[in-house]
This record gives C-alpha cells, sequence and structure tokens, in this order.
C-alpha cells in the first residue's frame, strides 16, 4: 500500500490497522539476537542501560558489562537512543515500514522539542525486563 492511500484508508478515519510481513527480510531478525550482539560492539562504548535491577537507567552502562550480564543471564535491560554512539549500527538492520517512510510522527504535536532526535530507540532486556529487541519509531 502506498503512503497517500494508507493515509486516506486509515490515518485519516483513525482506523486501527496491523501490518504484517514488515520485518521478513530484517537483517534485525537475526541480528538482534544475544549470541550476534555480544561481539557486536565495543566493550568500551557506553549505553543507556540498567544491569542488576530495573529499577533505574544509567547513560553510561559500559557494553562491556552489559555483555556479561547477558553471558550471566543477569537482570539488564537497554534502551538507546539510535542517533548516537555504536547503537547508530543498529539503523542497518531495519527500514521503516513503506507505509510511513518519510513521516514525520511527531511533527503536528503541540510543544514537541525540535531538538528531540529521531525517536528511534533500541529496547532489549533478559527476562522478565518486559522487552525484548525491538525498534520503535
Amino acid at each position: 500500500i502506498i503512503h497517500e492511500e494508507f493515509v486516506l484508508q486509515y490515518e485519516i478515519p483513525r482506523k486501527p490497522v496491523m501490518l504484517t510481513g514488515c520485518a521478513t527480510n530484517w537483517p534485525a531478525t537475526k541480528n538482534w539476537k544475544m549470541d550476534h550482539l555480544i561481539p557486536r560492539f565495543s566493550n568500551a562504548s557506553n549505553w543507556r542501560a540498567s544491569i542488576g535491577s530495573f529499577d533505574g537507567i544509567e547513560d553510561d552502562t559500559l557494553w562491556g558489562n552489559i555483555a556479561e550480564a547477558m553471558l550471566k543471564k543477569d537482570p539488564f535491560y537497554i534502551f538507546d537512543p539510535l542517533d548516537f554512539g555504536e547503537a547508530r549500527d543498529l539503523k542497518k538492520d531495519y527500514e521503516v515500514p513503506f507505509p510511513f517512510q518519510g513521516a514525520d510522527l511527531y511533527g503536528h504535536l503541540n510543544n514537541f522539542p525540535p531538538d528531540s532526535g529521531s525517536m528511534r530507540w533500541f529496547c532489549m532486556g533478559s527476562p522478565f525486563s518486559g522487552t525484548m529487541p525491538h525498534m520503535y519509531g
């Protein structure tokens, strides 16, 4: 479905819709599993993450510590924007579904800060953290 048709059929009438098959060929389906992620990034790179509890998030958690938590099956979660650092590399593993390509999902919001970045995040966590690898944006 082309963008204009999507807008007319679903967006303007505010009709719920579910897109299927969008991720079928995404490298993320393989590359975002722990065994592929652990060696992918520098152990010294900084991520927004939490290790050991789900109480708070730190802006400068070392990837090496996150990887160790993954291997030891310790509690962790990552909530990192894709605009900075090594997380930018994750963008090549997916693409925005066609009806949304070029769309500004935040452009019509009142009082939305213009310097908020792309609002695309990589979120991943251990079991019971409430987040599996996914992309929002």
